[in-house]
């Protein structure tokens, strides 16, 4: 329930401070999809050290299925290189 939750809060969060972009659509798609994905996200041990913003605009791009296969490993890996570059610092 609490993952749900804050879910809903970010998508409208999100909404209400920058209308109109890409992640507007978060205010149309359900949060329980949302949250089952950032589950399966964070599973892997190596996206760990991805921001949860990062991860719900990943997941948000499967969910939409307007990504190929390729392109959704392409984002992945650079979502991975930005993190660890990160952890490094």
């Amino acid at each position: 329930m609490f993952r749900e939750a804050f879910i809903v809060g970010y998508k409208e969060g999100v909404e209400h401070a920058t209308p109109g972009t890409k992640r507007s659509v978060w205010t149309t798609a359900r949060a329980k999809p949302l949250m089952d994905g950032m589950n399966d996200f964070y599973k892997d041990f190596r996206n760990s050290n991805i921001y949860v913003d990062e991860a719900m605009g990943y997941v948000q791009d499967e969910l939409q299925g307007t990504l190929s296969d390729d392109a959704l490993k392409a984002e992945l890996q650079k979502l991975r290189q930005v993190a660890a570059a990160r952890k490094e610092e």
